[in-house]
C-alpha cells in the first residue's frame, strides 16, 4: 500500500508545476463530482415526488432562463479570469487589485440596474403564453420570475469568486461551491417534502435560489478576508480605464456567451412552447443522465484554461501541443463510456425515476451524440479561450445563433421529431464549431494562422 501511494504521489508531481497543479485539481474535483452526481440523481426523483411532471417541466424551463441572462456581465468575468491569471503569474499584485476591484464594482452596478429594470418589466409579461401552460396560475409564474430576477441580480456579483478560483488554477474550490449548494438544496427539499407535502412552486424555487446565494456570499467574505486579502476589492483600486481593458477581451466573450447560451439554453423554452412543459421533463432527465461523461470531462478540462493562458503567455507551445494530444486520447475513453451508457439507459431509467417517464430512443441517441461532439469540442474551445483567440468563435456563434432556433423548430414540429429534433439541431451547430476550431488550433500551434484564424 505504501509503495502504491508513493507511485501515485510521483505521478501527481511529474510534469512540472503547471501540470502537477492541474493533476491535483482534477483528482480533487473527481471526488467532489462523485458527490455532485449522487446529489443530482437524488434531487430528480425527490423533485418529482413533490411536483407534478408538468410543474417540474415548468420549473426546469424557468430556471434555465437564468443562463440566458448570465451574459449581462458582458463577458467580463471571462476577460477578468484571463487578466488575473497573467497578473498573478507575474506577481503583479497592483494589477490584480485593480482588475478585482473594477470588476466587482462594475458588475455590482450592472446587477443593481438589472434588478431595477427587471422588477418593472417582469410583472407585465404574460408568462403563461410564453411557457404555453395553464397548469400554473399567472400570479405564481409572475412571483417565480420576480424571485428569479432578484436571485439573478445578486448571483451576478456573488459568483465572481469562482472566476478568482479559476484564475488561481484552483477549480477544486469552485467545485466545492457547487457541491455544497446541491447538498443544502437536497436537505432543504427533503425538509419541504417531509413537513410540507403539498406542492408549492414558490417554496420549491426559494430553496433552489437562496442556497447558492448564501454559500457564494459566505465563501467570498471568507477568502477576501483571509487568503486573498492582498487583492480584495476596494473602491480605492477601482479604475474605470480597466473597464475598457476587460471589455476588449470580455466583449468577445460576451458575444460568444450569448451564442452558447441561446444554443444550449433555448431548448427548454422551445420544447415548452411547441410541445408543452411536460415534454421538458423527459428531455432534461435524459440530459442529466448523459451529462455525467460531459461533467467528468469538464473536470479534466477546467484547470487547463488558465494553465494554457499561462503557457501561451510564456510561449511554451510544446507543453500545449502535448496536452492536446493527451486530451484527445482521454476523449476516446469518453466515447466508450457513452456507448455503455446508451446500452443500459432504459434499465437505469426505470430504476431511477420509475416507468412513468417515457423517453424515445431517438432522444437518448441524440443526447449521446451531443456529449460525444461537445466533449471533443471542449478541447479546442478551452485552448482558444485560454489564448484569447476569439474572433472566429465569435462569428461562428453569431451564425449558429441565427441557424439553431429555426432549425430546432423545423426538426421538432415540421419533421415531427419532437424534443429529439431540438437537440439534433444543436448537434449540427456543435459539429460546425468542432470542425472550425480544430482547424484553427492546428494553424495556431503550427505557426500558420493568419487573418481571422490568428485573432
Amino acid at each position: 500500500m505504501g509503495g502504491l501511494l508513493i507511485r501515485f504521489r510521483e505521478f501527481v508531481n511529474r510534469g512540472g508545476d503547471r501540470t502537477s497543479l492541474a493533476k491535483k485539481n482534477i483528482i480533487s474535483s473527481f471526488g467532489l463530482k462523485f458527490f455532485d452526481i449522487v446529489l443530482e440523481f437524488l434531487l430528480v426523483p425527490l423533485s418529482l415526488t413533490y411536483l407534478t411532471q408538468a410543474s417540474y417541466g415548468i420549473w426546469l424551463t424557468i430556471f434555465s432562463l437564468i443562463n440566458w441572462f448570465n451574459f449581462f456581465d458582458l463577458g467580463m468575468s471571462h476577460g477578468y479570469r484571463n487578466k488575473l491569471t497573467v497578473a498573478l503569474s507575474e506577481n503583479d499584485l497592483e494589477s490584480a487589485k485593480k482588475y478585482t476591484s473594477t470588476i466587482y464594482f462594475t458588475i455590482g452596478f450592472i446587477s443593481l440596474s438589472t434588478l431595477f429594470i427587471g422588477l418593472i418589466i417582469v410583472p407585465e409579461i404574460n408568462w403563461q403564453a410564453i411557457l404555453n401552460t395553464d397548469d400554473v396560475s399567472e400570479d405564481i409564474l409572475a412571483s417565480l420570475m420576480i424571485l428569479l430576477t432578484i436571485y439573478f441580480a445578486l448571483n451576478l456579483t456573488s459568483k465572481i469568486i469562482s472566476s478568482v478560483f479559476l484564475a488561481k488554477q484552483m477549480p477544486f474550490l469552485s467545485n466545492i461551491i457547487n457541491t455544497l449548494t446541491k447538498l443544502f438544496i437536497l436537505i432543504g427539499l427533503s425538509a419541504l417534502v417531509i413537513f410540507y407535502g403539498e406542492e408549492n412552486l414558490i417554496f420549491y424555487a426559494g430553496i433552489f435560489l437562496i442556497c447558492p446565494l448564501i454559500i457564494l456570499i459566505t465563501i467570498s467574505i471568507y477568502f477576501f478576508s483571509g487568503r486573498y486579502k492582498n487583492f480584495k476589492p476596494t473602491w480605492k483600486y477601482f479604475d474605470k480605464e480597466i473597464i475598457r481593458d476587460l471589455l476588449g477581451l470580455g466583449g468577445k466573450f460576451f458575444i460568444i456567451q450569448i451564442g452558447v447560451t441561446m444554443l444550449f439554453m433555448s431548448d427548454n423554452l422551445i420544447i415548452s412552447h411547441l410541445l408543452g412543459p411536460k415534454e421538458v421533463t423527459p428531455y432534461q432527465i435524459t440530459q442529466k443522465y448523459f451529462g455525467i461523461p460531459l461533467l467528468l470531462f469538464t473536470i479534466v478540462m477546467t484547470p487547463f484554461w488558465s494553465a494554457i493562458t499561462e503557457a501561451y503567455a510564456k510561449k511554451d507551445f510544446s507543453w500545449i501541443s502535448n496536452l492536446i494530444k493527451k486530451l484527445n486520447l482521454g476523449w476516446l475513453g469518453i466515447c466508450v463510456m457513452i456507448l455503455i451508457m446508451l446500452f443500459v439507459f432504459y434499465p437505469f431509467l426505470n430504476f431511477w425515476v420509475g416507468e412513468n417517464i417515457e423517453v424515445p430512443f431517438f432522444l437518448a441517441l441524440q443526447w449521446a451524440i451531443f456529449v460525444l461532439l461537445q466533449t471533443h469540442n471542449q478541447i479546442y474551445t478551452y485552448f482558444l479561450n485560454g489564448t484569447g483567440k476569439l474572433n472566429l468563435q465569435m462569428w461562428t456563434n453569431i451564425f449558429t445563433l441565427a441557424l439553431n432556433i429555426p432549425l430546432s423548430i423545423f426538426f421538432a414540429k415540421n419533421l415531427g421529431f419532437g424534443s429529439a429534433g431540438v437537440i439534433m439541431a444543436t448537434n449540427i451547430s456543435i459539429l460546425l464549431y468542432l470542425i472550425l476550431r480544430k482547424i484553427q488550433y492546428n494553424k495556431i500551434i503550427n505557426g500558420k494562422a493568419t487573418g481571422i484564424w490568428e485573432s
